[in-house]
């Protein structure tokens, strides 16, 4: 019975054992898979702060760049350069673009890093460089460049692009550019390159865990940065070595920007984090090697310690099993199970112990590698301060409140040449550094924090001395606080931003300052005026305009008129200073505020002194030049006391002025004002007809003296809702500078009626369109014209040129080479108001003209029959050149029979026709107008007789 008894018991006891290992292997499971996940969401989300801080210090090395492009849309002269329609032959001489260079080379000076520093003119299709013009290529085109692209496809101010390889230097480059606009159209850009050495040297620098790596990526997926790649072999995302896919949710989290994939056969984790500053991305890549790794060591104990205490089991039912096999220590049972229960009790405290024991361990090793984590992490937070103190020439202070104490990092003690030891007094350190007043500001500052008015201590000083060129300085810190909430310490950052500020006054200065001149710009006369105005004190406005000073420019070169412009400058500002405020308003425009006068006989007297400075010839090196100015005054508040119309009245008083001619100044009126919102109605109705189809085109017939046929037909421009004459609305359009425009919608007119005749079947006969000199300026017209022609298939022998001699005036190279290239698409050239000027014979022999028109005032004044040998004559000479002669102007039969028996070969005037609609013009388009005349006088002598 007893030994039945003592056999269920040890069957009860192996039972209890199998239990025991059971629960020991599921614990052990479970604890491993709990402490698996929890080392990888830890190593997880350090990979995800490490790209977060990566991505943070990238942004911050781009936006500095971003800024100074920023800042190039500020400078006015930058900008209205890009604006300026000059040809890109003569933009690299002109005084601006000496300017804007030395502006680019500043800026190019900020930092080695920049490798160049330009403007795109999109009109010109060329760079402007701190470097020079750069001219491309016939088959360049500045729309088509990636740069471009991109900054007219991006919603953003600033645009970084996508890095290159700059094909001249072989550098990894980057462009950072920003549209400059002009009326709604992008006018061109400005932008700096920059080379990517200091930026992958900073990722390069940069250690993830053990064997981790970050690699940078662009918006398009391209790789930036690979520590395994050269810059060259740029690659996309896909071709890493493995395709990428998102990882279980159960071990990432939520976030999509985790993700894992297999690189040359290693598995890896990746994050992905976007920048603020563009769509690139930085991403943190650690291999699953390093978890597995730990895990191993986990798995390697959890066997040591499962196979010990198995082990033990082991031994314990053997010991059981043996004390069933033999019958004859059945009389030591008793003793031996009182020495099994004391065994077992004492296994239970082993195994508790051990239990314990095995915990201690596993915290002990939890413990240990979160204090290595945060010791790599400490060692490169170490390394990215020191980085971020030596590249912003900064420091780190901290004041000890109970002993006065000032302690100052090393770099920064060294930068200001302080040898002491740390730890030296705060007054005597003041007052080595800093001048009174400057130290009564920071003492100011640091008693509003201790008093609690500041939440941290923000304050701008000037250092007494120049410590190493160090003369500004930035001071930032917050509180240390003990444990009963007292302040122990103070501590914060020592910034240098002398070069901040000296960028603040120069920024300063030249949006105020005009740099050629040093005189106040536009923008200061403009807050000058405005505080007179509403201080409700009287004054006057001068605009002061240098006569003719294009000539000068033209005849002595730029460099000399800029010398001119600082002597003018100088002699206004000797005038009187302080009552007359001298400001450059732009060109050889200068605006005069005289404040406080209200005297019209002080006014003039001020006009008369400017005047006085013009009658003796300026000197500039072997050159002596003689400038006239024009001046417009206005008085406020008398006139108005609105700034910008005060200002459009003197300019509009200057105007008639230059009217006068010499040195002359003119007072605004109101007359002046109506003639002025005259013109601003004209101005509308023109830009209101190009916008809706607001122009048509009369044609006057030219007839052949010798057949009496239509020869051609010369087309006027006219307003179709309104009778306003082309003499009072073409020279506006000129001056407003839609001539061009305009000059383009006639030509496409002339060419379509061609079309629309030829289409009919109809005889075609040439129609000559008026061309103005400011027409010269279109670039493109000779293109336009050519696949105009070529669109429509019309020859360009149906279509005449006519131009005046004031077309010559300027350029004149340049416009015979364009007269030229018209007559090779067959067109004909008309010098028009032929007799008017003063050299119209001397341009015969030299002009690539086909014929002349004689101008309505030399007839009238030369067909009387005793002077007509001198029409005669002009005409036997253009003859003579081969020239072709058609008289304009022409009313009279008298007149007619005169020309013809001079052998003028066309005649055009109301004698024939006045000018007619298109529909008007093909009803006469083949008749005889000379014998239509005839019949008309036959038929009027019959009714009178």
């Amino acid at each position: 019975m007893k030994s039945e008894k003592k056999y269920n018991t040890s069957n009860w006891i192996g039972v209890c054992f199998l239990v025991l290992v059971l629960i020991f292997t599921l614990s052990g499971v479970f604890l491993l898979i709990h402490i698996k996940n929890n080392l990888r969401k830890s190593i997880l989300g350090n990979l995800k702060k490490d790209t977060q801080i990566i991505s943070m210090e990238i942004d911050k090395y781009l936006c500095r760049y971003g800024e100074l492009v920023a800042q190039m849309l500020t400078n006015d002269a930058i900008v209205s350069f890009v604006k300026e329609n000059e040809s890109s032959e003569t933009i690299a001489s002109s005084p601006d673009y000496k300017k804007v260079k030395a502006t680019l080379e500043r800026i190019k000076s900020t930092s080695n890093n920049i490798a160049l520093a330009w403007l795109g003119m999109k009109e010109l299709n060329c760079l402007a460089t701190n470097e020079g013009i750069w001219v491309p290529d016939y088959d360049y085109d500045m729309e088509t460049r990636p740069w471009y692209i991109e900054m007219n496809q991006s919603n953003r101010k600033v645009t970084y692009t996508q890095p290159y390889i700059d094909g001249i230097t072989g550098k990894f480059t980057l462009s950072i550019v920003s549209p400059i606009y002009e009326h709604g159209r992008l006018a061109g850009s400005v932008g700096i390159d920059i080379h990517m050495e200091e930026l992958i040297s900073f990722i390069d620098s940069y250690s993830i865990g053990l064997k981790g790596f970050p690699i940078l990526i662009s918006s398009n997926d391209t790789i930036i940065y690979h520590p395994n790649m050269s810059l060259e072999a740029l690659m996309k995302i896909e071709e890493l070595g493995g395709k990428i896919k998102k990882t279980d949710s159960k071990f990432l989290g939520e976030s999509p920007e985790f993700y894992e994939y297999i690189e040359n056969n290693t598995e890896y984790y990746l994050f992905y984090n976007s920048m603020a500053s563009n769509d690139w991305r930085i991403a943190a890549i650690i291999p699953k090697s390093e978890i597995n790794a730990q895990m191993n060591q986990l798995n390697t104990m959890r066997i040591i310690i499962f196979g010990s205490f198995t082990t033990i089991l082991i031994i314990i039912a053997i010991m059981f099993r043996l004390s069933n096999n033999f019958k004859e220590l059945n009389e030591l049972y008793e003793k031996l199970g009182i020495k099994e229960k004391e065994l077992l009790e004492n296994n239970k405290k082993i195994f508790s112990a051990y239990e314990q024991l095995a915990n201690s361990e596993e915290k002990f090793k939890i413990q240990y590698a979160t204090i290595q984590d945060y010791t790599e992490k400490i060692e490169d937070l170490k390394q990215k301060y020191d980085i971020a103190i030596k590249g912003t020439n900064s420091g780190v202070w901290e004041y000890e409140v109970s002993g006065r104490n000032f302690y100052l990092s090393e770099d920064f003690k060294n930068a200001l040449g302080i040898t002491e030891k740390n730890g030296k007094d705060y007054n005597s350190l003041l007052n080595e550094l800093l001048a009174e007043n400057e130290r009564k500001k920071l003492e100011n500052e640091i008693a509003r924090f201790m008093s609690g008015g500041r939440e941290e201590i923000y304050c701008q000083v000037n250092l007494k001395n120049s410590f190493n060129r160090i003369q500004c300085i930035l001071i930032r810190g917050r509180g240390i606080f003990d444990g009963n909430n007292g302040l122990k310490l103070v501590s914060g950052i020592i910034l240098d931003i002398t070069k901040i500020k000296e960028q603040e006054k120069y920024i300063e200065y030249i949006a105020y300052y005009d740099p050629l001149t040093n005189l106040p710009n536009r923008i200061k006369f403009i807050e000058a005026l405005e505080k007179e105005v509403n201080d409700s004190q009287p004054g006057a406005i001068m605009f002061l305009d240098l006569d003719d000073f294009k000539r000068i420019n033209d005849t002595m070169g730029h460099s000399c008129g800029d010398k001119i412009l600082q002597k003018v400058a100088e002699s206004l500002l000797n005038i009187e200073r302080g009552r007359l405020l001298v400001s450059r308003f732009g060109g050889d425009e200068f605006l005069i505020l005289i404040k406080r006068e209200e005297n019209i006989n002080e006014i003039e007297n001020y006009a008369k002194k400017i005047i006085e400075v013009f009658k003796d010839n300026i000197m500039i090196e072997e050159y002596d030049a003689h400038v006239n100015c024009s001046i417009g005054i206005t008085l406020y508040p008398f006139d108005s006391i609105d700034v910008n119309k005060l200002i459009m009245n003197a300019d509009v008083a200057m105007y008639k002025a230059k009217d006068l001619a010499g040195s002359n100044y003119v007072f605004f009126n109101n007359k002046m004002a109506d003639k002025l919102k005259e013109k601003i109605k004209i101005e509308k109705l023109l830009r209101d007809a190009l916008k809706e189809n607001g122009f048509t085109l009369l044609y006057q017939p030219q007839v052949s003296t010798l057949t009496g046929n239509i020869l051609g037909f010369e087309a006027l421009l006219r307003l179709k809702a309104h009778e306003i004459s082309p003499i009072h609305f073409i020279p506006l359009a000129e001056e407003i500078g839609i001539i061009i425009e305009i000059g383009r919608w006639v030509t496409k007119e002339v060419v379509k009626q061609l079309k629309t005749r030829k289409e009919k079947g109809g005889e075609l006969k040439p129609i000559a369109i008026n061309f103005s000199a400011q027409q010269l300026h279109d670039s493109g017209y000779i293109e336009f014209l050519k696949a105009l022609l070529e669109k429509e298939k019309i020859s360009g022998e149906y279509l005449s040129i006519e131009i005046t001699e004031s077309i010559f005036l300027d350029k004149k190279d340049e416009t015979i080479t364009f007269l030229h290239k018209l007559k090779d698409l067959g067109i004909k050239i008309a010098l028009d108001d032929f007799g008017v000027g003063y050299s119209s014979l001397s341009y015969l022999t030299f002009l690539p003209v086909d014929k002349i028109k004689l101008d309505k005032t030399l007839n009238d004044k030369f067909l009387i029959m005793d002077d007509i040998m001198v029409i005669s004559s002009i005409i036997s000479l253009a003859h003579s050149l081969s020239l072709e002669v058609i008289a304009e102007g022409i009313e009279s039969i008298e007149q007619y029979l005169r020309l013809k028996e001079a052998g003028c070969d066309c005649i055009q005037g109301y004698l024939f026709s006045k000018p007619l609609d298109i529909e008007s013009i093909d009803r006469i388009y083949n008749d005889n107008l000379v014998q239509k005349l005839q019949k008309n006088i036959k038929f009027c002598k019959e009714e009178q007789l």
